[in-house]
């Protein structure tokens, strides 16, 4: 059974489409209800002048459009199919951090990006926060749905973070399964070990927010197959269609 939610509701996305992949269905249902909700972009900064060779290569596949307004265009359509607002605070992806010598990136290989942060990313989360309070009012009620980070990226691990600091403030926190890395095998063993000691509150959906998720999902001409999505959803819930988050205990 679902709980009722305090109102308004932010959805922590690392990247432009995180919060679409794990909770579109979860949104564009709450939006029908007349909830408040805005998708909060974390990493949605323009590179620097240099790029780290993986860097490169990700925008090499693009050619010679711009990807950042690229990626904003897709999760304008995305989102105005679920009928929520975002707000993106621009902070640099992963792959554009520099190190603060400024002769190095952060994370230069994909292994450093599904590892450990930084030594010095340690102050991040707090700066998020800071970027976040600059561009909305928080109160007591506003819930606020961030990643488990499961698949261990490190933007995940940084959101995850944050939200847990905004726990520690004493706002209202739960955490969304991330998807697409929680559908494998080694994502669901992950699941289990970060929701350890959470309570799982799943979320029933009608079939026409699932149909929306899917339109949304498509918006970003993701090469993740849309049938996953929906296998997944209906895996914990009895066949239903369903998204699921977890709640700290109190």
């Amino acid at each position: 059974m679902e709980a009722a939610l305090p109102s308004p509701c932010l959805v922590i996305s690392p990247h432009r489409d995180d919060a679409c992949f794990s909770l579109g269905g979860a949104i564009h249902r709450w939006q029908e209800l007349g909830r408040e909700v805005t998708v909060v972009n974390l990493f949605t900064g323009h590179p620097g002048p240099l790029l780290s060779p993986q860097a490169e290569a990700y925008h090499q596949r693009f050619g010679a459009l711009d990807l950042t307004e690229l990626r904003r265009q897709r999760d304008q359509e995305a989102l105005a199919i679920l009928g929520v607002s975002s707000i993106d605070l621009n902070h640099q992806d992963c792959l554009y951090r520099l190190r603060a010598d400024g002769v190095g990136w952060r994370y230069p290989e994909p292994e450093h990006i599904f590892g450990s942060l930084h030594p010095e990313e340690s102050s991040l989360p707090r700066a998020l926060i800071a970027s976040l309070r600059s561009r909305i009012h928080l109160t007591e009620t506003t819930l606020v749905l961030a990643p488990l980070a499961v698949g261990n990226h490190v933007d995940h691990q940084l959101a995850h973070r944050m939200a847990q600091l905004l726990a520690e403030e004493g706002l209202p926190v739960a955490f969304y399964e991330d998807a697409p890395y929680v559908f494998s095998p080694r994502g669901a063993e992950e699941l289990t070990r970060r929701s350890s000691g959470m309570k799982a509150e799943v979320l029933r959906l009608e079939q026409r927010h699932m149909e929306s998720k899917r339109k949304a999902i498509g918006a970003y001409r993701s090469p993740v197959p849309i049938e996953a999505f929906a296998a997944y959803s209906q895996s914990f819930a009895g066949g239903h269609a369903a998204e699921r988050i977890w709640r700290l205990p109190t």
